[in-house]
């Protein structure tokens, strides 16, 4: 879901056929140093330059080098918004990467989220990106309780994206202890939302009073990138373009609304005035049976009723954008 005024509707788009090539896989890595630009301040075009929020790096050094020791050092999460163009191209790219081990020990794994809210019933969807050729494992998650903001949800499809990849990454860890057949050295992980709010919010530079659902969200993406680093993984987050054509993104895209409105058609929804007075007499009550082992949905509801009560009738706040189906 792209950050655009709302409401909005929007066709779904057809994804194009794309053809993976083992040759542009190398060149991948050479763009990516290509666009990579370090800096503490941001700079005045700030749409022309990744943002990467490695504190550490030397002012002097204004191109980094990809995967030193020095990269792993430190816990950190990257986040890159490129121009529109750049970020079209780059996502369409990550489409023929190889994403089976290489022949120097390492392996990517590409994610795409996105996020849909429908008369205050939500839902994000992750596609991960599967190695055949416009292949992907695409799974849903409702957010648990009434919300009006599409942008913490973006967040949340973001969490769920990157606890994914702790599962994976884990996975290939545990195959090398037992069998061998796990023997990889470091990890890739990417992650293309069309959010750019929410990639400013993790980011920091949206300095705007934040909910807490979002503050809880935000923590659970900077805990979950550094559990993925100290599993010897890279962990980076892509602005793509919505709306473009691209493959993932339209999977994810098209994954997330026909959930959002699954749960409002279940939750009878269906309009947003209904949604409004679910939101305003519980916006913390869940609003589907919640897991009682350990889960992701269950650690996000008890840090919300830790620490935002619910008071029945709750106006909005300020900050809550309008309810609308993406």
């Amino acid at each position: 879901m792209a950050d655009q005024k709302c409401p909005r509707f929007s066709a779904s788009a057809t994804p194009p056929e794309h053809t993976a090539s083992a040759s542009r896989h190398h060149d991948r890595k050479t763009q990516r140093d290509e666009y990579r630009i370090l800096t503490k301040e941001a700079p005045k075009n700030i749409d022309d330059y990744e943002i990467s929020l490695d504190q550490d790096a030397e002012d002097s050094q204004p191109v980094r080098k990809l995967l030193s020791n020095s990269d792993l050092d430190h816990p950190q999460v990257k986040v890159f918004i490129r121009t529109r163009e750049k970020a079209l191209s780059f996502a369409m790219e990550a489409h023929s990467w190889n994403l089976e081990p290489n022949n120097k020990n390492s392996r990517i794994h590409v994610f795409w989220t996105d996020a849909s809210v429908v008369n205050a019933c939500a839902a994000g969807a992750v596609a991960r990106q599967e190695a055949r050729p416009g292949a992907f494992v695409t799974i849903t998650y409702t957010y648990p309780c009434p919300i009006l903001c599409p942008l913490t949800v973006e967040i949340f499809a973001i969490s769920n994206a990157l606890s994914d990849a702790v599962t994976r990454v884990r996975e290939c860890l545990r195959a090398l202890a037992t069998d061998g057949s796990g023997r990889l050295s470091q990890h890739e992980v990417f992650v293309f939302t069309d959010s750019e709010g929410a990639l400013r919010v993790i980011q920091g530079t949206n300095k705007k009073a934040l909910s807490q659902d979002t503050q809880v969200l935000v923590q659970f993406v900077t805990s979950m990138s550094v559990e993925l680093k100290a599993l010897g993984s890279l962990v980076e987050l892509h602005l793509v373009p919505g709306h473009s054509k691209v493959p993932g993104n339209c999977e994810a895209h098209n994954a997330s609304r026909y959930a959002a409105r699954s749960l409002a058609s279940q939750r009878n929804m269906t309009n947003a005035e209904k949604g409004m007075r679910l939101y305003q007499n519980g916006p913390f009550t869940a609003l589907f049976p919640l897991p009682e082992e350990p889960s992701f949905l269950l650690d996000l509801m008890r840090a919300l009723h830790l620490t935002r009560p619910v008071y029945p009738g709750q106006p909005l706040g300020i900050g809550f954008l309008p309810i609308f189906e993406d």
